[in-house]
């Protein structure tokens, strides 16, 4: 499950506290790469040192799983000094911030493609089947 990344619940702690409904639920990197990786690297090119590093640093913001629900800008602050090696210049967090409210549309495009269910119907297979959205089907014939 996707919920419960940094990405997921920084977005969450900027819509509740800034009353944006940005909220990247279940969202996965292959998303998020494709649709705001080029925007996110334009604005934050100034807090790398090149844009493998930013690339690297927000896959892990979309990958890993949060550690401070209630202040995920930590989370923000620690994979950023793991990742750069440095300390988290003071402006980053409110850019971000500020980043989510104007990506407001990328992220409700990314949550409606992420809704999407496939419809499978029946399946033929010696072992157990594993469909698109997680859950299991055993068929014994």
């Amino acid at each position: 499950m996707i919920d419960g990344t940094i990405f997921h619940t920084f977005t969450t702690w900027v819509a509740d506290n800034w009353m944006v409904s940005a909220i990247a639920g279940g969202i996965t990197w292959d998303a998020t790469k494709q649709y705001m990786l080029s925007p996110f690297k334009t604005r934050f090119s100034k807090f790398f040192k090149d844009e493998e590093q930013a690339e690297t640093y927000l896959e892990s913001l979309c990958n890993n799983k949060v550690v401070n629900l209630n202040k995920p800008y930590r989370d923000v602050e620690d994979k950023y000094e793991e990742i750069v090696k440095t300390e988290l210049p003071q402006e980053f967090i409110e850019e971000l911030k500020q980043f989510i409210i104007d990506n407001k549309g990328l992220i409700e495009t990314m949550n409606s493609e992420a809704k999407t269910v496939f419809d499978i119907k029946e399946q033929h297979a010696s072992r157990d089947i594993n469909n698109v959205n997680g859950s299991q089907i055993i068929i014994n014939k």
